[in-house]
Protein backbone atom coordinates (compact mmCIF):
# COMPACT_ATOMS: atom_id res chain seq x y z
CA UNK A 1 0.00 0.00 0.00
CA UNK A 2 2.72 2.38 0.57
CA UNK A 3 4.28 1.69 -2.72
CA UNK A 4 0.81 2.68 -4.06
CA UNK A 5 1.13 5.56 -2.28
CA UNK A 6 4.39 6.93 -2.93
CA UNK A 7 3.87 5.95 -6.67
CA UNK A 8 0.46 8.11 -6.37
CA UNK A 9 2.50 11.03 -4.84
CA UNK A 10 5.23 10.73 -7.16
CA UNK A 11 2.57 10.63 -10.00
CA UNK A 12 0.96 14.13 -9.07
CA UNK A 13 4.19 15.52 -9.05
CA UNK A 14 5.23 14.48 -12.34
CA UNK A 15 2.03 16.03 -13.90
CA UNK A 16 2.45 19.38 -11.88
CA UNK A 17 5.85 19.73 -12.85
CA UNK A 18 4.73 18.67 -16.59
CA UNK A 19 1.83 21.44 -16.85
CA UNK A 20 3.98 24.20 -15.17
CA UNK A 21 6.93 23.24 -17.54
CA UNK A 22 4.23 23.87 -20.60
CA UNK A 23 2.53 26.77 -19.05
CA UNK A 24 5.68 28.99 -18.92
CA UNK A 25 5.88 29.29 -23.05
CA UNK A 26 8.86 31.40 -24.08
CA UNK A 27 10.09 34.39 -22.46
CA UNK A 28 8.27 37.64 -23.76
CA UNK A 29 10.64 40.88 -24.22
CA UNK A 30 9.71 44.11 -24.50
CA UNK A 31 11.80 46.01 -27.20
CA UNK A 32 14.70 47.62 -24.84
CA UNK A 33 15.19 44.12 -23.45
CA UNK A 34 15.45 42.62 -27.15
CA UNK A 35 17.93 45.45 -28.28
CA UNK A 36 20.16 42.96 -26.23
CA UNK A 37 19.55 40.57 -29.39
CA UNK A 38 20.79 42.94 -31.59
CA UNK A 39 24.28 43.38 -32.96
CA UNK A 40 26.37 45.46 -35.31
CA UNK A 41 27.60 43.87 -38.73
CA UNK A 42 30.67 45.11 -39.65
CA UNK A 43 32.26 43.87 -43.72
CA UNK A 44 35.88 45.31 -44.33
CA UNK A 45 36.25 44.67 -48.04
CA UNK A 46 39.45 45.36 -49.72
CA UNK A 47 40.08 45.25 -53.91
CA UNK A 48 41.08 47.22 -56.70
CA UNK A 49 40.01 51.15 -57.22
CA UNK A 50 39.47 52.18 -60.30
CA UNK A 51 39.61 55.53 -61.91
CA UNK A 52 38.12 57.17 -65.05
CA UNK A 53 40.76 58.89 -67.69
CA UNK A 54 40.23 61.90 -69.80
CA UNK A 55 39.30 59.53 -72.67
CA UNK A 56 36.13 58.07 -70.21
CA UNK A 57 38.19 54.97 -69.71
CA UNK A 58 39.05 53.21 -66.65
CA UNK A 59 42.51 52.29 -65.40
CA UNK A 60 43.89 50.65 -62.06
CA UNK A 61 44.18 53.35 -59.72
CA UNK A 62 45.21 51.45 -56.72
CA UNK A 63 45.73 47.92 -54.88
CA UNK A 64 44.43 46.38 -52.29
CA UNK A 65 42.15 49.67 -50.98
CA UNK A 66 39.87 49.10 -48.01
CA UNK A 67 35.95 49.68 -48.10
CA UNK A 68 33.71 49.22 -45.05
CA UNK A 69 30.13 48.51 -45.11
CA UNK A 70 27.88 47.74 -42.28
CA UNK A 71 24.44 46.52 -41.07
CA UNK A 72 22.79 44.68 -38.13
CA UNK A 73 21.94 41.56 -37.29
CA UNK A 74 20.33 39.44 -34.38
CA UNK A 75 21.41 36.68 -32.25
CA UNK A 76 19.75 33.06 -32.37
CA UNK A 77 19.18 29.84 -30.19
CA UNK A 78 18.23 29.81 -26.80
CA UNK A 79 16.09 32.67 -25.60
CA UNK A 80 17.30 35.25 -23.08
CA UNK A 81 21.19 33.74 -23.26
CA UNK A 82 24.21 34.40 -24.63
CA UNK A 83 25.08 32.94 -28.24
CA UNK A 84 27.43 32.91 -31.39
CA UNK A 85 24.73 32.66 -34.19
CA UNK A 86 23.34 35.78 -35.96
CA UNK A 87 21.10 36.06 -38.83
CA UNK A 88 21.60 39.45 -41.36
CA UNK A 89 20.94 40.25 -44.64
CA UNK A 90 22.76 38.79 -47.38
CA UNK A 91 23.86 41.98 -48.66
CA UNK A 92 25.46 43.09 -45.65
CA UNK A 93 28.19 40.30 -45.72
CA UNK A 94 28.61 39.58 -49.54
CA UNK A 95 31.62 40.89 -52.19
CA UNK A 96 30.52 44.31 -53.65
CA UNK A 97 31.04 46.14 -56.36
CA UNK A 98 30.17 50.22 -56.02
CA UNK A 99 30.73 53.08 -57.27
CA UNK A 100 32.58 55.37 -55.16
CA UNK A 101 33.77 59.09 -54.89
CA UNK A 102 37.18 60.71 -53.80
CA UNK A 103 35.86 64.09 -53.53
CA UNK A 104 33.82 64.80 -56.06
CA UNK A 105 35.93 62.79 -58.96
CA UNK A 106 33.73 59.41 -59.51
CA UNK A 107 35.63 56.22 -59.19
CA UNK A 108 34.95 51.92 -59.00
CA UNK A 109 35.84 49.90 -56.18
CA UNK A 110 35.84 45.58 -57.23
CA UNK A 111 35.89 43.57 -54.14
CA UNK A 112 38.14 41.00 -54.14
CA UNK A 113 38.00 39.67 -50.29
CA UNK A 114 35.55 40.43 -47.30
CA UNK A 115 36.25 39.94 -43.61
CA UNK A 116 33.14 40.23 -41.48
CA UNK A 117 32.94 41.35 -37.83
CA UNK A 118 30.92 41.78 -34.77
CA UNK A 119 31.35 45.62 -32.93
CA UNK A 120 31.19 45.06 -29.32
CA UNK A 121 30.56 48.71 -28.55
CA UNK A 122 30.82 51.97 -29.74
CA UNK A 123 34.49 52.48 -29.94
CA UNK A 124 35.75 50.10 -32.53
CA UNK A 125 36.34 53.15 -34.73
CA UNK A 126 37.21 56.63 -34.28
CA UNK A 127 37.11 59.15 -37.05
CA UNK A 128 39.74 61.12 -35.54
CA UNK A 129 42.35 58.21 -35.75
CA UNK A 130 39.80 57.13 -39.03
CA UNK A 131 40.86 53.48 -37.77
CA UNK A 132 39.36 50.67 -36.20
CA UNK A 133 40.59 49.03 -32.70
CA UNK A 134 40.94 44.96 -33.76
CA UNK A 135 40.44 44.52 -29.71
CA UNK A 136 36.99 45.69 -30.33
CA UNK A 137 35.95 43.42 -33.37
CA UNK A 138 34.38 39.43 -33.13
CA UNK A 139 35.60 37.89 -36.54
CA UNK A 140 32.58 36.21 -38.03
CA UNK A 141 32.29 32.83 -40.32
CA UNK A 142 30.22 32.93 -42.75
CA UNK A 143 27.99 29.61 -42.35
CA UNK A 144 24.71 30.74 -44.79
CA UNK A 145 24.68 32.74 -48.04
CA UNK A 146 21.59 33.38 -49.73
CA UNK A 147 22.27 33.07 -53.48
CA UNK A 148 20.32 35.71 -55.90
CA UNK A 149 17.63 33.22 -56.42
CA UNK A 150 16.58 32.88 -52.46
CA UNK A 151 15.57 35.32 -49.83
CA UNK A 152 17.87 37.87 -49.08
CA UNK A 153 19.07 36.06 -46.00
CA UNK A 154 22.75 35.31 -44.01
CA UNK A 155 23.64 33.63 -41.33
CA UNK A 156 27.23 34.23 -39.19
CA UNK A 157 29.05 32.18 -36.37
CA UNK A 158 31.13 34.56 -34.17
CA UNK A 159 34.52 33.37 -32.74
CA UNK A 160 33.18 34.42 -29.59
CA UNK A 161 29.89 34.89 -28.07
CA UNK A 162 29.23 38.85 -27.29
CA UNK A 163 29.22 39.28 -23.37
CA UNK A 164 26.01 40.93 -23.43
CA UNK A 165 24.24 39.68 -26.11
CA UNK A 166 21.26 36.93 -26.13
CA UNK A 167 19.28 34.85 -28.71
CA UNK A 168 15.73 36.14 -29.39
CA UNK A 169 12.79 33.43 -30.31
CA UNK A 170 11.57 32.88 -33.75
CA UNK A 171 7.42 33.51 -34.45
CA UNK A 172 7.14 30.57 -36.73
CA UNK A 173 4.41 31.89 -38.53
CA UNK A 174 5.07 35.24 -39.51
CA UNK A 175 2.34 35.31 -42.82
CA UNK A 176 -0.28 35.50 -40.22
CA UNK A 177 0.95 38.06 -38.34
CA UNK A 178 -2.73 40.58 -38.73
CA UNK A 179 -2.44 44.06 -40.40
CA UNK A 180 -2.40 46.52 -37.96
CA UNK A 181 -0.59 44.83 -35.43
CA UNK A 182 2.33 46.45 -33.39
CA UNK A 183 5.97 45.95 -34.59
CA UNK A 184 9.01 47.34 -33.72
CA UNK A 185 12.15 47.49 -35.77
CA UNK A 186 15.70 47.27 -34.31
CA UNK A 187 19.16 47.82 -35.54
CA UNK A 188 22.06 50.97 -36.27
CA UNK A 189 20.80 53.40 -38.87
CA UNK A 190 24.10 55.24 -40.03
CA UNK A 191 22.26 58.15 -39.16
CA UNK A 192 22.88 57.61 -35.40
CA UNK A 193 26.26 57.96 -36.21
CA UNK A 194 26.56 61.03 -36.57
CA UNK A 195 25.50 61.53 -32.93
CA UNK A 196 29.34 62.65 -30.98
CA UNK A 197 29.92 60.00 -27.98
CA UNK A 198 33.59 61.59 -26.78
CA UNK A 199 33.63 65.06 -28.44
CA UNK A 200 38.04 65.13 -28.19
CA UNK A 201 37.63 61.38 -30.27
CA UNK A 202 34.99 62.78 -32.85
CA UNK A 203 31.96 60.46 -34.02
CA UNK A 204 31.94 56.54 -33.81
CA UNK A 205 29.84 53.71 -35.31
CA UNK A 206 27.90 53.04 -32.94
CA UNK A 207 27.83 49.16 -31.81
CA UNK A 208 26.66 49.07 -28.21
CA UNK A 209 23.26 47.61 -26.95
CA UNK A 210 22.65 51.31 -25.69
CA UNK A 211 22.78 52.49 -29.09
CA UNK A 212 20.57 50.02 -30.82
CA UNK A 213 17.36 52.62 -31.83
CA UNK A 214 13.76 50.88 -31.78
CA UNK A 215 11.29 52.30 -34.44
CA UNK A 216 7.42 51.20 -33.94
CA UNK A 217 4.78 51.18 -36.63
CA UNK A 218 2.04 48.10 -37.36
CA UNK A 219 2.10 45.91 -39.68
CA UNK A 220 0.63 47.24 -43.50
CA UNK A 221 -0.11 44.13 -45.50
CA UNK A 222 2.06 41.00 -46.40
CA UNK A 223 2.86 40.95 -49.78
CA UNK A 224 5.50 39.26 -52.60
CA UNK A 225 8.31 41.84 -53.55
CA UNK A 226 10.28 40.75 -56.81
CA UNK A 227 13.93 41.52 -55.31
CA UNK A 228 16.38 40.44 -58.64
CA UNK A 229 15.28 37.12 -59.62
CA UNK A 230 13.39 35.97 -56.47
CA UNK A 231 10.18 36.31 -55.66
CA UNK A 232 9.98 36.61 -51.44
CA UNK A 233 7.55 36.97 -49.34
CA UNK A 234 7.52 40.32 -47.31
CA UNK A 235 6.01 42.13 -44.30
CA UNK A 236 5.13 45.67 -44.94
CA UNK A 237 5.21 48.01 -42.73
CA UNK A 238 5.54 51.20 -41.22
CA UNK A 239 8.05 50.85 -38.49
CA UNK A 240 11.05 53.09 -40.17
CA UNK A 241 14.35 51.45 -40.84
CA UNK A 242 17.23 53.00 -42.81
CA UNK A 243 20.21 52.97 -44.72
CA UNK A 244 22.47 50.34 -41.42
CA UNK A 245 19.24 48.72 -40.55
CA UNK A 246 19.46 45.90 -43.01
CA UNK A 247 19.54 42.47 -41.68
CA UNK A 248 18.15 43.58 -37.96
CA UNK A 249 14.92 42.22 -36.44
CA UNK A 250 11.32 43.50 -36.47
CA UNK A 251 9.80 41.90 -33.75
CA UNK A 252 6.04 41.56 -32.70
CA UNK A 253 4.78 42.79 -28.99
CA UNK A 254 5.79 39.31 -27.43
CA UNK A 255 9.73 40.54 -28.79
CA UNK A 256 9.28 37.19 -30.82
CA UNK A 257 11.14 38.22 -34.79
CA UNK A 258 8.98 38.48 -37.66
CA UNK A 259 10.51 39.84 -39.68
CA UNK A 260 14.45 40.76 -41.08
CA UNK A 261 14.64 44.11 -42.16
CA UNK A 262 15.93 44.24 -45.67
CA UNK A 263 14.00 47.32 -47.87
CA UNK A 264 12.77 51.09 -47.86
CA UNK A 265 11.95 52.62 -50.37
CA UNK A 266 9.92 55.49 -52.28
CA UNK A 267 10.39 58.29 -50.01
CA UNK A 268 10.25 61.57 -52.19
CA UNK A 269 10.65 65.03 -50.14
CA UNK A 270 9.37 66.84 -53.73
CA UNK A 271 5.86 64.61 -53.71
CA UNK A 272 5.61 64.21 -49.88
CA UNK A 273 5.74 60.36 -50.62
CA UNK A 274 6.32 58.36 -47.04
CA UNK A 275 9.09 55.84 -47.28
CA UNK A 276 8.18 52.29 -47.30
CA UNK A 277 9.29 49.45 -45.48
CA UNK A 278 10.09 46.29 -46.08
CA UNK A 279 11.05 43.06 -44.23
CA UNK A 280 11.84 39.35 -44.95
CA UNK A 281 9.69 37.02 -43.69
CA UNK A 282 10.73 35.35 -40.34
CA UNK A 283 8.90 31.79 -42.02
CA UNK A 284 11.80 31.44 -44.23
CA UNK A 285 14.61 30.72 -41.08
CA UNK A 286 12.83 27.83 -39.87
CA UNK A 287 14.22 25.28 -42.78
CA UNK A 288 17.07 27.38 -43.14
CA UNK A 289 18.75 26.93 -39.23
CA UNK A 290 17.49 23.37 -39.13
CA UNK A 291 19.28 22.70 -42.88
CA UNK A 292 22.72 24.17 -40.86
CA UNK A 293 22.26 22.70 -37.61
CA UNK A 294 22.12 26.53 -36.42
CA UNK A 295 20.09 26.11 -32.87
CA UNK A 296 16.92 28.33 -32.29
CA UNK A 297 13.76 28.59 -30.68
CA UNK A 298 10.11 29.12 -31.69
CA UNK A 299 8.55 31.51 -29.28
CA UNK A 300 5.29 29.68 -27.57
CA UNK A 301 2.70 32.10 -25.67
CA UNK A 302 2.01 29.74 -22.61
CA UNK A 303 -0.86 29.30 -20.95
CA UNK A 304 -2.58 31.77 -18.70
CA UNK A 305 -2.05 31.65 -15.00
CA UNK A 306 -5.75 30.53 -14.31
CA UNK A 307 -5.85 27.46 -16.66
CA UNK A 308 -2.74 26.38 -15.07
CA UNK A 309 -4.29 26.70 -11.60
CA UNK A 310 -7.03 24.50 -13.16
CA UNK A 311 -4.96 22.10 -14.77
CA UNK A 312 -3.44 21.53 -11.36
CA UNK A 313 -6.36 20.85 -9.19
CA UNK A 314 -7.55 18.31 -12.18
CA UNK A 315 -4.14 16.43 -11.62
CA UNK A 316 -4.62 16.42 -7.93
CA UNK A 317 -8.24 14.99 -8.20
CA UNK A 318 -7.41 12.32 -10.63
CA UNK A 319 -4.52 10.56 -8.40
CA UNK A 320 -6.79 10.91 -5.59
CA UNK A 321 -9.44 9.10 -7.12
CA UNK A 322 -6.63 7.19 -8.92
CA UNK A 323 -5.25 5.88 -5.51
CA UNK A 324 -8.84 5.14 -3.87
CA UNK A 325 -9.96 3.35 -6.68
CA UNK A 326 -6.34 1.17 -6.33
CA UNK A 327 -6.96 0.62 -2.20
CA UNK A 328 -10.42 -0.62 -3.30
CA UNK A 329 -9.87 -2.94 -4.99
CA UNK A 330 -6.69 -4.47 -3.43
CA UNK A 331 -8.88 -5.06 -0.43
CA UNK A 332 -11.69 -6.67 -1.83
CA UNK A 333 -11.99 -10.48 -1.47
CA UNK A 334 -11.83 -12.18 -4.60
CA UNK A 335 -15.10 -14.62 -5.64
CA UNK A 336 -14.89 -17.84 -6.28
CA UNK A 337 -16.00 -19.43 -9.19
CA UNK A 338 -17.76 -22.95 -9.14
CA UNK A 339 -17.91 -24.92 -11.92
CA UNK A 340 -16.17 -24.60 -15.50
CA UNK A 341 -13.77 -22.37 -16.42
CA UNK A 342 -14.10 -18.02 -16.33
CA UNK A 343 -14.61 -16.42 -19.48
CA UNK A 344 -12.76 -13.31 -20.02
CA UNK A 345 -13.79 -11.38 -23.48
CA UNK A 346 -11.61 -8.68 -24.42
CA UNK A 347 -12.03 -6.20 -27.25
CA UNK A 348 -9.21 -4.81 -29.10
CA UNK A 349 -10.02 -0.86 -30.13
CA UNK A 350 -8.42 0.84 -33.31
CA UNK A 351 -6.32 3.21 -33.02
CA UNK A 352 -7.00 6.09 -35.26
CA UNK A 353 -4.48 6.80 -37.68
CA UNK A 354 -2.35 9.15 -36.94
CA UNK A 355 -0.42 11.28 -39.27
CA UNK A 356 3.25 11.85 -38.99
CA UNK A 357 6.14 13.05 -40.52
CA UNK A 358 7.35 11.24 -44.43
CA UNK A 359 10.48 13.04 -44.47
CA UNK A 360 9.56 14.55 -47.79
CA UNK A 361 9.05 18.31 -48.74
CA UNK A 362 7.34 20.31 -51.68
CA UNK A 363 9.13 23.16 -51.87
CA UNK A 364 8.25 25.88 -54.40
CA UNK A 365 10.55 26.64 -57.13
CA UNK A 366 8.59 30.10 -58.91
CA UNK A 367 5.35 31.56 -58.29
CA UNK A 368 3.56 32.34 -55.15
CA UNK A 369 4.87 30.22 -53.07
CA UNK A 370 8.59 30.26 -54.43
CA UNK A 371 11.14 29.75 -51.38
CA UNK A 372 8.52 28.23 -48.99
CA UNK A 373 8.63 24.65 -47.69
CA UNK A 374 5.60 22.17 -46.76
CA UNK A 375 5.92 19.03 -45.10
CA UNK A 376 4.17 15.90 -46.93
CA UNK A 377 2.67 14.22 -43.71
CA UNK A 378 1.44 10.45 -44.10
CA UNK A 379 -2.40 10.78 -44.28
CA UNK A 380 -2.67 13.90 -45.33
CA UNK A 381 -2.45 14.92 -48.78
CA UNK A 382 -1.54 18.31 -50.26
CA UNK A 383 -4.14 19.67 -52.39
CA UNK A 384 -3.34 22.14 -54.79
CA UNK A 385 -5.30 24.84 -56.06
CA UNK A 386 -7.73 28.30 -55.23
CA UNK A 387 -10.23 26.88 -53.65
CA UNK A 388 -10.51 27.93 -49.94
CA UNK A 389 -9.95 24.49 -48.67
CA UNK A 390 -6.99 23.84 -50.21
CA UNK A 391 -4.15 22.83 -48.21
CA UNK A 392 -1.44 24.96 -50.68
CA UNK A 393 -3.68 27.69 -51.82
CA UNK A 394 -3.19 30.17 -54.56
CA UNK A 395 -4.91 33.47 -54.44
CA UNK A 396 -8.11 33.20 -56.45
CA UNK A 397 -7.41 34.01 -60.43
CA UNK A 398 -3.86 32.81 -60.27
CA UNK A 399 -3.05 32.31 -64.04
CA UNK A 400 -3.15 28.61 -64.58
CA UNK A 401 -4.11 27.21 -61.12
CA UNK A 402 -7.53 25.59 -60.97
CA UNK A 403 -9.82 25.33 -57.71
CA UNK A 404 -9.19 21.78 -57.78
CA UNK A 405 -5.95 21.76 -59.48
CA UNK A 406 -3.92 18.47 -57.91
CA UNK A 407 -3.00 16.64 -55.06
CA UNK A 408 0.03 15.04 -54.09
CA UNK A 409 0.50 12.75 -51.02
CA UNK A 410 2.86 9.58 -50.00
CA UNK A 411 1.43 6.16 -49.40
CA UNK A 412 4.27 3.08 -48.23
CA UNK A 413 6.74 6.33 -48.58
CA UNK A 414 6.32 6.76 -52.30
CA UNK A 415 5.12 9.79 -53.58
CA UNK A 416 2.20 10.68 -55.96
CA UNK A 417 1.02 13.39 -57.85
CA UNK A 418 -2.70 13.12 -59.07
CA UNK A 419 -4.21 15.95 -61.73
CA UNK A 420 -7.60 16.85 -60.61
CA UNK A 421 -9.09 17.58 -64.22
CA UNK A 422 -7.07 20.80 -63.71
CA UNK A 423 -8.14 23.33 -67.08
CA UNK A 424 -5.03 23.85 -67.81
CA UNK A 425 -3.17 20.91 -66.47
CA UNK A 426 -0.65 19.50 -64.01
CA UNK A 427 3.16 18.50 -65.55
CA UNK A 428 5.83 16.96 -64.13
CA UNK A 429 8.65 17.97 -66.02
CA UNK A 430 8.09 18.80 -69.44
CA UNK A 431 5.04 15.86 -69.20
CA UNK A 432 1.69 16.70 -69.09
CA UNK A 433 -0.88 14.61 -66.85
CA UNK A 434 -3.55 13.52 -68.78
CA UNK A 435 -6.81 14.56 -66.49
CA UNK A 436 -6.85 12.56 -63.13
CA UNK A 437 -3.61 10.82 -64.13
CA UNK A 438 -1.72 9.81 -61.08
CA UNK A 439 2.18 9.52 -61.54
CA UNK A 440 4.76 8.35 -59.18
CA UNK A 441 7.57 10.82 -58.03
CA UNK A 442 10.64 10.84 -56.85
CA UNK A 443 12.82 13.44 -54.80
CA UNK A 444 13.90 15.69 -57.13
CA UNK A 445 10.95 15.28 -59.45
CA UNK A 446 9.61 19.17 -60.37
CA UNK A 447 6.25 19.68 -61.38
CA UNK A 448 4.27 22.76 -62.14
CA UNK A 449 0.50 24.16 -62.37
CA UNK A 450 -0.59 24.90 -65.68
CA UNK A 451 2.47 26.51 -66.30
CA UNK A 452 6.33 26.86 -65.57
CA UNK A 453 5.37 29.94 -63.52
CA UNK A 454 4.11 27.96 -60.47
CA UNK A 455 6.57 25.30 -60.14
CA UNK A 456 7.73 22.79 -57.23
CA UNK A 457 10.37 20.54 -56.70
CA UNK A 458 10.13 17.18 -54.29
CA UNK A 459 12.51 17.50 -51.27
CA UNK A 460 14.08 15.73 -48.45
CA UNK A 461 13.84 16.48 -44.89
CA UNK A 462 16.51 18.81 -44.12
CA UNK A 463 17.73 18.97 -48.22
CA UNK A 464 17.76 21.28 -50.84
Amino acid sequence: MKKILRLAALLCAVIIAATCFTACGTKKMAPAEAKSGTVRILSMQRGTLLRQNDAGGWYVYAENCLVTSNGSAFGVGDVGKKTEYFVTNRHVVELIDSEIYLGSERCWFTADTAETYIMKDDFAYSETTDDYDTSRLIPCQIIYQADANSPDIAVVKAAEMPEDRIALAINADSASVPEGAKVYALGYPGTSDQLVIDPSAGSKMLGSVNSVTVTDGAVSMHTTLNDGNANVRIIQHTAVINHGNSGGPLIDENGAVIGINTWGWGADIATGDVRTNGSVEADYLIDLLKSQNVPFEIYSAGIPNIVIWILIGIAVVAVIVIVIVVIVVCTKKKTPVSGGSSGVNSSVGMSPTVSTDSGYRVQGLAGVHNGRRYAIMTGKPLTFGCNTGSVIKFPSGTPGVSGNHCTVWVDGMRIFIKDNGSTYGTFVGQTKLAPNQTLQLNPGDSFALGSQKERFVIAVKGGN
